[in-house]
């Protein structure tokens, strides 16, 4: 038995990906660490020497594993500023001269414009790191455009006990700066295929609110691109009191759920299964670079992929080692996203939560109806909501009583938005009477759901502070792992034992 287990390509390959993932994990514990190339060097040299040397096969896959844990910490090491060069962590609480190229979408808030800011330069010396700052609405700056100005760089600020400043450095931001003087805008004169598709964003944008008033169209366009920052302050705050702030961007959950219903809508229609899987996946493809292409609509648009994907094949343990491969993937881009990018860790809970659980908890619930994909939808809303609740609690410190009520509520309505959003948007490249009488219900859906949100954020105690939320967080996820290891995944290999 021990045999065929180590032999298994697919479980070796499993324990690989975990192996790499452990590794990050020990890099994060250590941080920063002063490693010489000549060590580098020798220990990898070391491992490929004992792979050579070692025949059996026990052997060699723990040096193997050994070797995932080692590539891992180094690509950990790589993401810190070297120590030698001048960074923007050394100009802390310094007023002075900044100049620099925005480097990604400019997102317009409501009272602001919020940059990022590359290839920084602090009194003409070249700095590493990239800057994070908030300018005036007007006048409009647009990606690729050469800033220059005065500020004092500040250390970002967390928000409660959430860690800003790891998320933005996990992103290679190190400073903050808000409303300089001195601005000097220089547009960008050559051409790029990031700025074009941006414009394609801006553009439809721009297209949805002319067909839905506000804060509809800020709503729907959320959901379909991302930016749900120029909602009032209240109504942000009534979905954190509710729980579902979650739904306010384009993240894998809301891509992978609609996608999921659209195939399910396709396969019912002369297409058949394969094809539209097919087609969904064509138009998932297509919908990421339409959305600008962003890091969040890309990691949402991977998970939507891999919902399909395990559509198409249909065994647990070849999603799992397919879900485990598109981590790692993701991973080796940017190592720091496990431990601090939230999107990266609710995009991919998400996902497994529909690919793992959804299919395993269906049969709970077949008194709702299956018109129009219900059924589905509030299963998979229920998963979702279930194995992202721990990372919640981790990183805001807070859980919303009615939060899992207000999810079961709204979410199985958020792909039926989706759907008359990006419809809606089409239609009015041809008409706009008749794209305005089409995105009436998806009008309505948007207005029912901002009225819910509302009403229910008002409920008493709708959302409590927790003490001791790590702990908290920890023993709800040991609790989720404990029961569907118990009462889902042992009662059905009981189940698959033959009678003797």
């Amino acid at each position: 038995m021990g045999n065929i287990y180590w032999r298994s390509p697919s479980k070796s390959f499993f324990w690989f990906g975990i192996a790499f993932l452990f590794g990050i994990g020990i890099a994060h514990v250590f941080g920063q660490l002063a490693i010489r190339s000549v060590w580098i060097a020798g220990s990898l040299t070391s491992l490929f020497c004992l792979l050579l040397f070692f025949t059996k096969y026990q052997i060699r896959f723990w040096i193997i594993c050994l070797f995932c844990v080692w590539i891992a910490f180094l690509l950990y090491q790589q993401t810190f500023l070297p120590p030698d060069i001048f960074s923007i962590p050394q100009a802390l609480s310094q007023k002075t001269k900044i100049s620099g190229v925005i480097s990604g979408e400019v997102i317009q808030r409501s009272s602001s414009q919020e940059v990022v800011l590359d290839k920084i330069t602090l009194l003409d010396r070249q700095t590493q790191g990239r800057l994070l700052v908030w300018l005036p609405t007007e006048p409009q700056v647009f990606y690729g455009d050469h800033l220059t100005f005065h500020c004092e760089i500040q250390e970002p600020n967390n928000i409660g006990i959430f860690r800003f400043d790891r998320l933005l450095e996990s992103r290679g931001i190190y400073g903050t700066c808000s409303f300089p003087g001195f601005l000097k805008i220089e547009e960008r004169t050559s051409p790029s295929i990031r700025a074009y598709l941006f414009s394609i964003k801006d553009f439809f944008i721009e297209k949805l609110r002319k067909i839905v008033p506000e804060p509809h169209a800020t709503f729907i366009s959320g959901l379909l691109f991302g930016g749900g920052s120029s909602f009032s302050r209240e109504l942000r705050e009534d979905f954190s009191r509710t729980g579902t702030s979650h739904i306010l961007a384009a993240s894998g959950y809301n891509v992978a759920l609609f996608s999921q219903l659209l195939l399910i809508w396709l396969s019912q229609t002369f297409l058949g299964k394969r094809r539209s899987i097919f087609i969904v996946s064509v138009l998932m493809v297509v919908y990421v670079f339409l959305a600008g292409a962003t890091a969040p609509v890309v990691r949402a648009g991977i998970m939507g992929l891999l919902v399909l994907v395990g559509s198409f094949i249909g065994r647990k343990a070849f999603m799992r080692n397919i879900l485990l491969f598109t981590a790692c993937l993701m991973l080796i881009g940017n190592p720091r996203l496990l431990f601090d990018d939230v999107g990266f860790q609710l995009s991919f809970l998400a996902t497994t939560g529909l690919i793992v659980i959804s299919p395993k908890i269906a049969s709970w619930f077949s008194f709702i109806p299956e018109a129009f994909g219900i059924q589905q939808s509030f299963i998979a809303s229920l998963a979702a909501t279930i194995t992202t609740l721990p990372i919640l609690i981790w990183h805001f410190g807070s859980f919303s009583l009615i939060a899992p009520l207000v999810n079961l509520i709204v979410l199985p309505w958020i792909p039926y938005l989706m759907f008359f959003g990006i419809t809606g948007i089409f239609i009015s490249l041809f008409s706009f009477s008749l794209a305005i009488l089409w995105i009436l219900p998806g009008w309505a859906l948007s207005f029912l759901i901002l009225h819910i949100v509302s009403w229910l954020s008002f409920v008493p105690f709708a959302s409590v502070t927790l003490v001791s939320s790590y702990i908290w967080a920890i023993g709800i996820a040991f609790i989720e792992v404990w029961f569907f290891w118990k009462w889902i995944y042992r009662k059905e290999q009981k189940l698959c034992l033959p009678n003797i």
